[in-house]
């Protein structure tokens, strides 16, 4: 065997061995109250790709959500437009960001 052969095999060999790192999911913080916004955001806004915010109403019924937004700024705003239309809709206090990444 030629020696890039046996370096291959040596790092196959090793890999088979490394269990996989996962990522551990996200979880939505404990200000999220209802759990329509939870699993949104366990579901769907902790798999999207940056930049994205998630803000909650105060009393954590509402949520709103935006991402790949071309700043956090934008989805800063976005998310909490969202958010507002859902308060001024069924009510429940002012909203803030709770995530931004």
């Amino acid at each position: 065997m030629k020696a890039f052969d046996l370096l291959l095999c040596g790092a196959l060999a090793v890999s088979a061995l490394t269990p996989l790192s996962i990522a551990p999911a996200e979880a939505a913080p404990a200000s999220v109250k209802r759990d329509e916004c939870r699993n949104f955001f366990d579901g769907r806004y902790a798999r999207e790709r940056s930049p994205k915010s998630f803000a909650v109403s105060a009393d954590g019924q509402r949520c709103g959500a935006a991402w790949g937004q071309l700043s956090k700024d934008i989805s800063r705003k976005q998310a909490l437009g969202y958010c507002a239309a859902q308060v001024k809709k069924h009510g429940g206090g002012k909203c803030k960001v709770i995530d931004t990444k």
